[in-house]
């Protein structure tokens, strides 16, 4: 099938999509595109889980559940002056 009939297939497709399922294809279209520029070691790091956590970790930095600067040798230097 050539680039040209695929299009067209696909945007006969698209046409009969409701506008939740549009919103989706906008999303993954998005991911397809940022997926290019992304090293794919890296890839994990924005799956949902990852950045979920990502969120928790924030979260507990601003509450100050966080000793020091949250690295290990910081967390060292804590445990030391407590």
């Amino acid at each position: 099938m050539t680039k040209s009939a695929l299009s067209k297939e696909v945007l006969e497709e698209i046409r009969t999509l409701p506008a939740p399922q549009l919103r989706e294809l906008r999303t993954y279209v998005f991911f397809l595109k940022a997926r290019r520029a992304m090293d794919p070691s890296q890839l994990y790091f924005w799956t949902k889980r990852w950045q979920a956590w990502e969120r928790e970790a924030d979260a507990d930095k601003r509450a100050g559940r966080v000793l020091d600067d949250g690295t290990v040798p910081g967390l060292l230097k804590a445990l030391r002056r407590r």
